[in-house]
């Protein structure tokens, strides 16, 4: 039996198994980045701007980084997920778009073309925009999204660039400052709780989470027969913060004993077959 000891006081809300439900999440933060301005920041403007002028390589680029709060959808299952972006009148080149994944955390009021972070290759898809203007550009992210409430990244956003296709693209589309919300960017996402994919629910493990009487926290769990399991927390962007278990563990019932700083955590136990999350609030 392994254990761990440390120290905490704690409220426990384990994630529930919910039916198939539907979700419009708004940005929580956007901007957009030139290249020709490099140390400017367009963290309040009320549009996201697209541009590459690949007839002139030698013109400079901007491109759009936006990001949503998914920390609420952790351990769920991701059946279906659009980035939905709306077409404003002020002008459109149509062409193809690159969407990648933020390698790492960005501030919108400071972010910059010189300090904005890397995108994280290659994209994860590459989608037309629409042919006109007041039209929305969607674009399907569902296993990515499901990749961030894994917590097998860390969800820091989305990253929107011109790839070269020899021609000038551009478009001007609607960010959360814009005066409108009805056209606000939108993550929609079609999930279900439980935090186990169907195809992976053969051997499912069960994960409990629970207070001690002297403040720390109990993760408990039993595994049907002898297997490699991890057992990770995550913080709610999704970024790890610690492993608490990775190795061949036997069958039966085994607990490991932790604290960490107040917060919102997600306690994933992942076997080779199966995957189980359970959400907790850590306060003092």
């Amino acid at each position: 039996m392994k254990k761990v000891m440390l120290a905490l006081g704690i409220i426990v809300c384990l994630a529930s198994v919910a039916v198939a439900d539907e979700v419009e999440l708004p940005a929580q933060k956007d901007s957009y980045i030139e290249e020709y301005a490099p140390d400017a920041n367009n963290g309040n403007a009320d549009y996201l701007q697209l541009y590459a002028n690949w007839t002139h390589p030698a013109e400079t680029r901007s491109t759009t980084l936006i990001c949503f709060d998914l920390a609420p959808y952790m351990g769920t299952v991701i059946d279906d997920a659009v980035l939905r972006l709306y077409v404003l009148p002020t002008g459109l080149q149509p062409g193809n778009i690159d969407v990648y994944r933020i390698a790492d955390e960005w501030d919108e009021n400071i972010v910059t073309w010189d300090n904005a972070p890397p995108d994280a290759q290659p994209p994860i898809v590459t989608e037309p925009l629409p042919p006109g203007t007041r039209m929305w550009f969607e674009v399907p992210v569902t296993g990515f999204v499901q990749d961030w409430v894994d917590g097998t990244v860390s969800n820091h956003g989305f990253y929107l660039s011109v790839p070269d296709q020899g021609v000038e693209i551009f478009a001007h589309l609607a960010s959360k400052e814009l005066s409108d919300p009805d056209i606000h960017p939108i993550l929609w996402l079609n999930y279900h709780g439980g935090g186990v994919s169907e195809e992976r629910k053969d051997d499912a493990v069960r994960l409990h989470v629970s207070s001690l009487s002297f403040g720390a926290i109990e993760v408990n769990f039993s595994l049907s027969t002898t297997t490699s399991a991890t057992l990770k927390v995550y913080d709610a962007s999704g970024a790890l913060v610690q492993t608490l278990m990775d190795e061949s563990v036997g069958s039966g019932d085994h607990y490991v004993i932790w604290d960490g700083a107040p917060g919102v955590y997600f306690v994933r136990l992942e076997t080779p077959n199966s995957t189980s999350v359970r959400k907790l609030v850590l306060v003092r």
